[in-house]
């Protein structure tokens, strides 16, 4: 074993704050999340309303209680962010990244955050280097770099060589120095653009930033109009009957709509964990929600026959990471001289490499288990074996046996003993600590075509890769008890060989791949070029993968997802960390990713609807007709009642489904601004129709109100069609009619009864017109343009 460190070195340079490297997570610290909830440019509108209240329109008590609506909706919004985070910090523990460190010349696991400079670290097939150092090994490895210098392809790293930070191994091993770590590395300095996917916005919150931020330009505007009146400047006609309208004005801009975004993904992130997933980037359930492919590098973790490894975690001691116990495992099984099925098993469900013994004892059916160690400096014994077989030579207990499973124990002896006695035959050693049990699965797991089912149902094409032949695979899984019309539906959806698909120029990839779901004989390279091809040609890709080989695929993914057990590099890649080998959980977490997406679109467009009618039945009344809309109070209601509430039950029911194909802006767009438009004519001549009849302003004002409330209500409808939806707008209408019965909430919103039930007829009659007008010419746009109307597909 090569010296590194002593532990008290080690500690002391710790606790100097040499150690620099920090775990890859969405959780922030208490300070971020209150920053990022108070200072936001759109709190400032509620600022700004609450001074213009106090100070020119001396309204204290409407001051008062914009006060607390701002203190409200940021206590809520970091309480949430605060409860999601504490939800996700015990799951995240399990996937983060371990590093072997050799302190006191023994080696450690030791997480990102304690290493420090001069630890020597350990590397093997699919480890991540950590930091910038120096390659101390005997031997070269090979790497690939490309993460941090942006070189494609691998490279040998030679004894005395340069290590990046974001290099991965892809064979060999070895150990290197580390010298600089964190924001020190030469990929953090040189190259930020090639990071992953970091700090960028996601698509829905770019196209709803932009969207912002023109409104807050007409709030900008319009609060410098009033401030030109404060000044008593003559600013002419028709634009000094603008400043009338500030109370109303300050709240065209949404205030949090695009904190919203960022709370409800943080939330999100601890909904999908409750469904098998720990999600570190929170822009991975927007990516998630969009995809189109999901592609499995392991037919037998969709089907279900994958060997599944569960760590045996003990209270004392150092304990190697799982991935580390997955490199020992596949270098086992490589270089045992047993050659059962068992053992063929075993090395395709981990990888790993052929290494040189100094001692073993095969597999033999009547002692049941396989004893080996290494020739090459690891001084351990390592044994595999059935549980009953090594149960009595364990010092630790094991977890309970699962019912119906075969199990077999991965055990060692950190020091070398012999594996047999003085006449040769096979000694079991005593004193064996127990690293992990294996659950063999032979057969294929019952649901596994319903999750293929379930994925292209909601809009998603499945596809596997299998290391050998298609064709060959898919009878083994009919072997393996995969039904007969389930073999003839995957022969249906279409198998393709490398041969084959080498016919074609790559050009034409894209097209040959989309109409098949099981490949077999392709190299990682050429998974990952069939990615590629599929982004290129408009898919978004999700890869779900856990080693070495599964790193160009998952690199080139849109989103990328690690299996339990994963190599250090496809953990350090990963987006997502599934729980459980079971394509169920992914299912789940493309169900309430798509959900959580598709409820904040809605919310989105109800929002900017009402915000698009707003502004524009203002601009209409000033300049076509005289005095304004509605009052400020008028729009706490609105706010409440076809706001509030409608966006509660939009994020909690919407349904599932691919994302808009245009892209978020433009189904934004698409939608709010027919909608909002329309609507805001429609109020306009509602409005002139009650102040012409009337002679009060302030009874066409609530009229126009009345308008507003319930075509949100039915703006919500359109959102999302279900029938807890039009039940929960009915409910709100009626609330919203016998409200003015109530002399609170009469005087809160200063919304009172129509004089004349005829005046309710006119009111519904426009409201309703209008909204069959919508739907109608909705409809007509859906039809011709070959989709379905949007917002009724849901």
């Amino acid at each position: 074993m090569p010296t590194g460190l002593s532990a008290a070195e080690a500690e002391a340079r710790y606790l100097r704050g040499e150690a620099k490297a920090a775990p890859r997570s969405i959780i922030r610290s208490a300070r971020s999340i209150g920053r990022e909830s108070v200072f936001t440019v759109f709190h400032l509108n509620l600022v700004g309303l609450a001074l213009v209240q106090v100070l020119l329109l001396n309204e204290w008590f409407a001051a008062v209680m914009t006060v607390v609506m701002l203190g409200v909706s940021i206590g809520i919004r970091t309480v949430q962010e605060k409860l999601a985070g504490r939800s996700l910090t015990q799951l995240l523990q399990t996937t983060r990244l371990r590093y072997t460190a050799v302190r006191d010349e023994r080696p450690c696991s030791v997480p990102p955050e304690r290493v420090v400079p001069g630890d020597l670290l350990l590397v093997g097939p699919g480890d991540q280097f950590l930091g910038d150092g120096v390659y101390r090994g005997t031997r070269p490895v090979l790497i690939d770099s490309s993460a941090a210098d942006g070189v494609r392809g691998t490279r040998q790293l030679r004894p005395g060589g340069r290590v990046l930070a974001g290099s991965y191994c892809v064979s060999g091993r070895g150990s290197y120095v580390i010298q600089t770590l964190g924001p020190d590395t030469f990929m953090a300095q040189s190259a930020p653009s090639r990071q992953r996917n970091r700090g960028r916005m996601s698509p829905l919150e770019a196209a709803v930033s932009r969207i912002l931020q023109v409104l807050l330009g007409v709030v900008v505007v319009y609060a410098g109009l009033y401030l030109a009146e404060l000044n008593r400047l003559d600013i002419g006609e028709p634009l000094e009957a603008f400043v009338d309208a500030a109370p109303v004005i300050f709240n065209l801009a949404p205030s949090g709509l695009y904190l919203m975004i960022i709370v409800s993904y943080i939330v999100g992130a601890a909904s999908l964990a409750r469904h098998g997933g720990a999600v570190t980037r929170a822009r991975a359930i927007e990516t998630l929600a969009e995809t189109t492919v999901v592609c499995f590098t392991e037919v037998g973790m969709l089907a279900g026959t994958s060997v599944d490894l569960t760590v045996v975690r003990h209270s004392e001691g150092e304990h190697p990471s799982e991935p580390r116990i997955r490199q020992l495992l596949g270098d086992a099984v490589r270089s045992t001289s047993s050659t059962t099925a068992l053992m063929r098993a075993l090395s395709e469900a981990f990888e790993g490499e052929r290494r040189p013994i100094s001692a073993e004892v095969p597999y033999l059916t009547s002692l049941g288990w396989v004893g080996l160690a290494f020739a090459d400096g690891d001084d351990g014994v390592y044994v595999l074996g059935r549980r009953e077989a090594l149960q009595a030579a364990l010092t630790g207990e094991l977890p309970a046996r699962r019912p119906g499973e075969e199990e077999l124990v991965v055990a060692y002896r950190p020091d070398r003993v012999p594996l047999r006695d003085e006449q040769g035959r096979p000694q079991l050693p005593d004193l064996l600590v127990p690293l992990a049990i294996l659950h063999l699965a032979a057969t294929v797991r019952d649901g596994a075509m319903a999750a293929i089912q379930g994925f292209v149902a909601r809009g998603v094409q499945v596809k596997a890769f299998a290391a050998g032949s298609a064709a060959a695979s898919l009878n083994r899984l009919v072997d393996q008890g995969l039904s007969a019309a389930d073999a003839d539906h995957v022969r249906t959806r279409g198998l393709l060989s490398r041969d084959e698909l080498m016919q074609h120029p790559q050009s034409e990839w894209a097209r040959v791949v989309r109409s098949r779901a099981l490949f077999g004989g392709f190299s990682p390279v050429e998974v990952g070029q069939i990615v590629a091809s599929l982004r290129e040609a408009g898919e978004h890709v999700t890869v779900v993968g856990d080693g070495v080989t599964d790193l160009p695929a998952m690199i080139e993914a849109d989103l990328a997802v690690a299996q339990p057990g994963s190599a250090q590099a496809a953990v350090a890649l990963a987006d997502i960390h599934l729980q459980t080998n079971s394509p169920q959980a992914l299912l789940a977490m493309l169900q309430r990713g798509q959900s959580i997406v598709h409820g904040l679109l809605n919310v989105i467009k109800l929002d900017l609807t009402m915000v698009v009618a707003a502004a524009t039945l203002i601009i209409l009344v000033r300049l076509l007709s005289s005095g304004f809309p509605y009052i400020s109070a008028h729009g706490s209601a609105l706010g409440i009642l076809a706001g509030t509430i409608p966006s509660l039950a939009l994020t909690a029911w919407s349904g599932t489904g691919p994302a808009p194909s245009e892209g978020y802006r433009r189904a934004i767009l698409r939608f709010i601004l027919p909608v909002g438009i329309s609507l805001a004519l429609v109020g306009f001549v509602v409005y002139h129709h009650f102040f012409a009849t009337t002679g009060r302003m302030a009874y066409a004002q609530q009229a126009v109100a009345y308008v507003l409330i319930y075509a949100a209500l039915l703006v919500a409808v359109m959102t999302l069609r279900s029938p807890r939806m039009i039940l929960l707008a009915a409910g709100l209408m009626v609330v919203a009619t016998v409200q003015a019965g109530v002399p609170l909430t009469r005087w809160l919103w200063r919304l009172g009864w129509l004089e004349d039930p005829a005046d309710y007829a006119t009111v519904a009659l426009a409201v309703l017109g209008w909204f069959a007008a919508v739907l109608l010419v909705r409809t007509v746009v859906g039809i011709a343009a070959g989709r379905p109307a949007a917002g009724l597909r849901h």
